[in-house]
This record gives structure tokens, C-alpha cells and sequence, in this order.
């Protein structure tokens, strides 16, 4: 069995985002409310204010919104840690979704150094909702803006579909029906990203979580995502994070326990 059959087999491309990052994203947190991350998750991809909103008031009426494993005795800071966890699935969710990365983290960063400066266990708790309904606001503006152009959400679909194949403008303008120089244009006009690029940031984020895992090679990954060759899946991958994967492991791995 060929390596991309070997993780096809185990994973599935339209759900690993929200599996895997589920499971990073809380290693430092590893007694959260099962219920909590997953609607989180829901929530934020699908740009659902709404729906947020109601799950917020059912579980502060049930009690158990804040329902998280013991972090700190410090109740203080067991909140605040428990804010960081719940960003950072946010911000990877939000991005994955179609968000900015840099204007994603960067509200995340600010998010997270205003909880730090917070003293109330309701301040935190506030902060922390408000900044994720801000994340959830602006997948639903961007999904509105895309759903506004079926062919430029026929374009996400099928990148979304066909994420570990190499995809390309020839690709995605028979899908939509329309020339390439039309096709590249409309895309960048609505997205604000150049389709290559575009591309490449989910294969980048999807491989972020898939070298996290820890189970499958460099060489894997790259066949995974349909890149030629290793090489020049490592020289895209430092294109849109400034390092290689290799060095990008080494640096992930003191923030997992």
C-alpha cells in the first residue's frame, strides 16, 4: 500500500482539521468538557452567532460552562489557562475556515494579554465569550461574502474536497465553468488571496496538525498533500511560517505535555 493510500485510509481530509486540532490544541488541558470543545468547534466554523449564543445561555442555566479539569489551584488562573486552550482552537478553527492567520493570532494575542491583566473569575469568563463570538462574527461575514458567489464557493469546496491532491487553476476553473484568467482574478477580489496562496495556507495548517501527531514522516505528509516532492514541500512550508517543518516540531514541543 502506497503512502497516500496507507493515510487515506486513517484519516479523512474532511474532517482531520477539527479532529486532530481538537485533540492538540487541549494536551494542556486534559480534562475539558468533551461537550464544550465540540460545539466550540461547530460553532466557529460554521460562523453560527446564534447558535453560540444559545448553547452560552444553556450551559450557563445548566452550570457546567466552565466545567474544565483542575489546571491550578488558583481558580484565577485555572481560568485564564482554560482561555488560552479555548482561543487557540478558536484561532485554528477561524483560520481554517477561511480567516486571516496573521490577523487571527494576532487577535488571539491580544485576547489572551488582556485575560492576563483581568482579576474577576466574570471578567475572564466575559472577555473570553466576547473575543470568541469576534472569531465567530468573522467567519460569518466571510462565509456570507463567499456564499454570495456560488463560484467562488464551489472554488472552496472543492480545494476543501480535493485538499491532498495538487490542485490547480485548471482544476478549479473547469469545476466553476469559467476561464482561468477570470477564475484567478474573481478569487483574489473576494478572498483577498491569490489561489496558490490560499491553497497552500490549508495545506500548511492541515500539515501543521498532521507533523503534531507525531506518526507520520515529512516524506508522508508531503505525499499526503499531493506535493512533488519533500523538498519542495519543506520550501512552501518555510515560505508561509519562516520554518522548516523540522524546525517548526522542535519549536512546538515544550508548549505539549
Amino acid at each position: 500500500m502506497d503512502t497516500k493510500n496507507k493515510l487515506f485510509n486513517t484519516i479523512d481530509p474532511l474532517e482531520i482539521i477539527a479532529d486532530i486540532q481538537f485533540e492538540q490544541s487541549f494536551q494542556t488541558v486534559p480534562h475539558s468538557s468533551y461537550s464544550i470543545e465540540k460545539y466550540l468547534i461547530h460553532y466557529v466554523s460554521t460562523g453560527d452567532v446564534k447558535g453560540f449564543d444559545k448553547m452560552i445561555s444553556e450551559s450557563l442555566y445548566e452550570g457546567d460552562i466552565l466545567t474544565i479539569g483542575k489546571m491550578s489551584e488558583n481558580p484565577i488562573r485555572q481560568l485564564q489557562y482554560f482561555a488560552v486552550a479555548a482561543l487557540t482552537i478558536t484561532s485554528r478553527v477561524a483560520i481554517n475556515s477561511g480567516m486571516n492567520e496573521t490577523e487571527a493570532y494576532e487577535l488571539s494575542d491580544k485576547i489572551i494579554q488582556k485575560i492576563d491583566k483581568l482579576n474577576t473569575e466574570e471578567e475572564i469568563a466575559t472577555e473570553l465569550l466576547n473575543g470568541i463570538k469576534k472569531y465567530i462574527a468573522i467567519v460569518h461575514k466571510l462565509k456570507k461574502l463567499y456564499a454570495h458567489n456560488k463560484h467562488i464557493q464551489q472554488c472552496i469546496n472543492y480545494i476543501d474536497e480535493h485538499i491532498h491532491d495538487k490542485i490547480t487553476l485548471d482544476n478549479l476553473s473547469k469545476e466553476i465553468s469559467l476561464n482561468k484568467t477570470y477564475t484567478s482574478s474573481l478569487f483574489k477580489k473576494i478572498t483577498g488571496k491569490t489561489i496558490s496562496d490560499y491553497i497552500f495556507v490549508k495545506k500548511i495548517e492541515l500539515a501543521k496538525q498532521l507533523l503534531l501527531e507525531e506518526k507520520y514522516s515529512i516524506t508522508d505528509i508531503a505525499t499526503f498533500l499531493g506535493f512533488t516532492t519533500p523538498s519542495y514541500f519543506i520550501t512552501i512550508f518555510k515560505r508561509f511560517t519562516g520554518v522548516t517543518p523540522s524546525q517548526w516540531i522542535s519549536n512546538s514541543m515544550p508548549i505539549k505535555k
